[in-house]
């Protein structure tokens, strides 16, 4: 027998031994049958302390992972240095914090001290410090780089008085120039050496970075000679596809899914006929369709896991590298994502590696410590938020489980409540990482009792993206001709929303919306939006309710992009009024409308847009 049919054998036996699930008593943390206790869950994380005084916030984060030899001759760190009333990750106190403040940051690397840059900073977020690569030599390990940060005295005859953050508790509070430590990883690997695909992540714009699959070749990092052929920013999209039953017996479902606009396809494992999924994979390189590869049933097994790497690393169109599906659910060991993803950084540190979590708030931290891409999956639509329709039994923040952790029943509202509360937790947490939504797109099962619809899907996937999404991924695939039809307008706008998703100078606000409930331009009837991506406060009969969500993107070259989600069953008139430049000097092109019309209305003051959305209709606008 060959080596590698005796590793296939081995390969399928942990599949079977994997699925051996004898029972699952808890999820999320949560007993739901019968008879069973009520039991906080714990690992909730919730929002930080306040301060009375300020708190000195420093972080640094590594522009962009992997840096390539060869290619790359320059990287970036990312120093945020800050004022915040909130305890957050990074912060500690000072006295004495003006505008005026200056600052030392220094980078070395912590294996031998070695200074790689140092600057004066002032206050702000996002500040890039540039070094040249030629100090380190490549390595398939990252680097643990420290980024010091040294409070300057406003007299430069003062020595400042250096102090160790070991903890917020060794800084003084009555000393005016504490130091503080921010630790990051530098990836700086030597040319791909296993085949043709690099993908990158670039940790502020969380988004990917990848080369056309067309040009790529055997040299490189990922396809062109040094550097020769250009990174572009991709926004994903793309089914969870069933393989055994579906994608295994038709491989025209590719070639439907490339015509639709699709960029990538996530078969969804088992993999029970090899040679299947060989010819699906080569006719996803042949149409130029990206591979999410998904290992979630064995993943905690080193032995599979390194013979599925191995097999897979050198096809040119791997994306992403998919381990843990809803570990938090299933109540999997805390620290088994992150040591899966240190393994496979070891077999192949070229491409990221992702996992999904479907609880609301349940050790966020100790799951995606190592993971490079978070999936959330969050499944409002048909089930009964209080009670479970399965097990019978209550829905409580502490016990039961009926389909969507914590939700509401609001439908596609909940999917934006979930989703904001996941980039604060990154945000209070001090995690800076690309998040991929996963939109609902099934039913008429378990705790689901009905489909999506067209106009339900778009606003989820909308909501996804104004909560900071860059990728999107809908569970599953066969899917109904609506929701399929809906995603196949999704993907033909993406090219012309991916622009200002990934633009490198983007500027994400709060567009100045009016919300209004009646025809009528009554002052009664309407509100200001004032909170990026936070729900709109509507008024009924009933008292206060969520009405819209909304984000807009500025860029200085290529105007703005305005989404508007309606949540509401009923109708709604939004009003954009004139934003950084007068709208009647620019031009309105609608890229995606779900149950919207948009008209102009003259004001004193330049011209206002009026939006009227459907009940749950979406509007995807662009003014150039």
């Amino acid at each position: 027998m060959s080596n590698s049919l005796i590793l296939h054998v081995i390969f399928l036996l942990f599949i079977v031994l994997d699925t051996l699930v004898v029972g699952q008593d808890t999820w999320c943390g949560k007993y739901y049958r019968q008879g069973e206790k009520e039991v906080e869950p714990g690992g909730r994380y919730g929002p930080p302390e306040l301060s009375p005084d300020p708190l000195l916030l420093f972080r640094c984060d590594t522009e962009i992972k992997p840096y390539i030899y060869g290619e790359d001759k320059v990287a970036n760190v990312v120093v945020d240095i800050g004022i915040t009333h909130q305890n957050l990750s990074g912060s500690f106190p000072m006295l004495d914090i003006t505008p005026d403040r200056q600052f030392q940051v220094t980078i070395h690397t912590t294996d031998d001290g070695h200074t790689l840059a140092k600057e004066t900073l002032s206050l702000g977020m996002k500040q890039p410090i540039s070094f040249p690569l030629d100090q380190i030599q490549p390595r398939a390990s990252a680097y643990d780089i420290q980024c010091q940060l040294r409070v300057l005295p406003r007299d430069p005859t003062t020595k400042p008085v250096v102090y160790q953050m070991d903890s917020v508790e060794s800084i003084i509070m009555d000393v005016e120039t504490p130091d503080g430590t921010a630790v990051t990883g530098l990836y700086y690997l030597p040319p791909n050496p296993h085949g043709r695909s690099t993908v990158k992540v670039d940790v502020i714009r969380s988004v990917l970075l990848v080369r056309d699959q067309s040009s790529s070749s055997s040299s490189g990092g990922g396809g062109g000679v040094e550097g020769t052929t250009p990174w572009k920013p991709l926004i994903p999209f793309g089914f969870y596809t069933s393989f055994d039953d579906y994608l295994a017996k038709d491989l025209s479902i590719l070639d439907d899914a490339k015509q639709r606009g699709f960029n990538f396809v996530h078969p969804v494992p088992t993999f029970g006929n090899m040679t299947a999924l060989d010819l699906v994979l080569d006719r996803m390189e042949e149409l130029g369709l990206w591979l999410v590869y998904d290992m979630r049933w064995h993943y905690k097994n080193r032995t599979a896991v390194t013979e599925q790497v191995e097999r897979i690393r050198a096809r040119k169109n791997i994306l992403v590298w998919y381990t843990a599906d809803e570990p938090d659910g299933w109540g999997d060991e805390l620290d088994a994502p992150r040591r899966t993803a240190e393994w496979i950084e070891e077999l192949d540190g070229y491409h990221p590696v992702s996992l999904v979590l479907n609880c609301n708030n349940y050790y966020l931290s100790e799951y995606t410590r190592s993971t490079d891409i978070l999936f959330t999956d969050v499944y409002p639509i048909g089930i009964n938020a209080t009670y479970s329709t399965v097990y019978h039994t209550p829905c409580t923040p502490s016990f039961g489980v009926c389909g969507c952790d914590e939700c509401k029943g609001r439908g596609v509202e909940d999917v934006s409540t979930r989703t904001k509360t996941l980039s604060d937790l990154l945000r209070w947490t001090g995690q800076r990482k690309p998040i991929w939504g996963v939109p609902q797109a099934f039913g008429e099962q378990s705790f689901w009792s009905r489909q999506p619809t067209g106009r339900e899907f778009t606003a989820m996937t909308m909501v996804y993206f104004i909560h900071g999404a860059t990728g999107i991924s809908p569970w599953i695939a066969p899917t109904t001709a609506a929701i399929m039809d809906a995603a196949t307008r999704i993907a033909k706008a993406l090219p012309n929303i991916t622009p200002f998703l990934a633009h490198t100078a983007v500027t994400k606000h709060n567009p100045k919306l009016e919300l209004v409930l009646s025809s009528t331009r009554d002052e009664s009837t309407f509100a200001t939006h004032d909170q990026i991506g936070s729900t709109f406060p509507t008024v009924s009969e009933e008292g206060p309710i969520n009405g819209v969500v909304a984000a807009q993107w500025d860029t200085p070259n290529r105007g703005s992009l305005l989404i508007v989600v309606n949540l509401l069953d009923r109708p709604l008139r939004v009003s954009v009024s004139p934003t950084n430049d007068n709208l009647k000097t620019r031009r309105t092109e609608m890229l995606l409308s779900e149950g919207v019309e948009i008209q102009r209305k003259e004001v004193e003051m330049g011209n206002e847009l009026l939006v009227d959305v459907e009940a749950v209709g979406s509007a995807v606008i662009v003014l150039t």
